[in-house]
């Protein structure tokens, strides 16, 4: 069913990854950026409300459909619970996967008024996926450094306060908790291949291109 499914939604024109188990679908997700997820809930490895609720306490809001031969209420409002934004019971009808398909993306596309992307020389930062994308690699992050990473591309080469930093961005961590997420910050920069750096002098942080 999985492979037929892949084939009917690559012939409407989207690009498919199929994973066997939930395990491996967790690992896609963690390394690449998706516009929607279909989850079967009864998967080998890793069950589908377990995939979905650890993709969810990472910050990952993709929005995901679960197939399940459950059909009771209960069933319906735990897959609901675990985060999913939509739920068929199977049989179904392969039509109208596709509209709930097509009404979900359309739905993601116009939900949210903060900026979905910000972008600083070579890389740039999917705000709703935490995935940061560089000339090389590709690479998810963790979300409060993506709300860090986030507002340093947003002010780059503007010079801000460490602690004018830390109280806009993460007043919930302390000073040396935010030293090391800006060490993270460096180093992911570094292996997303950016044409830039971070720069901390004199209590000063900014994000610098290297020419």
């Amino acid at each position: 069913m999985t492979r037929a499914l892949a084939v009917i939604l690559a012939h409407e024109g989207y690009e498919v990854e199929v994973a066997d188990d939930g395990r491996e679908a967790l690992a896609y997700a963690q390394a690449e950026a998706f516009d929607a997820y279909i989850f079967d809930i009864m998967m080998p490895v890793m069950d589908g409300i377990t995939l979905l609720e650890t993709l969810r306490a990472a910050g990952d809001h993709t929005p995901a459909i679960f197939l399940t031969a459950k059909s009771s209420t209960d069933d319906t409002i735990k897959g609901l619970d675990a985060g999913a934004n939509d739920y068929l019971i199977k049989p179904f009808a392969m039509g109208e996967l596709l509209a709930r398909v097509r009404a979900l993306l359309r739905h993601n596309d116009g939900n949210s008024q903060e900026k979905k992307k910000v972008s600083w020389l070579n890389v740039s930062l999917d705000c709703q996926r935490n995935m940061l994308q560089g000339s090389t690699m590709r690479l998810a992050l963790a979300p409060d450094e993506a709300k860090l990473m986030k507002a340093l591309m947003e002010r780059a080469g503007k010079p801000t306060a460490h602690g004018d930093l830390h109280r806009d961005c993460l007043p919930q961590v302390n000073a040396d908790t935010l030293n090391l997420y800006l060490d993270y910050i460096q180093q992911k920069l570094d292996f997303v291949g950016a044409d830039g750096h971070l720069v901390r002098d004199n209590g000063m942080v900014y994000l610098k291109a290297d020419r």
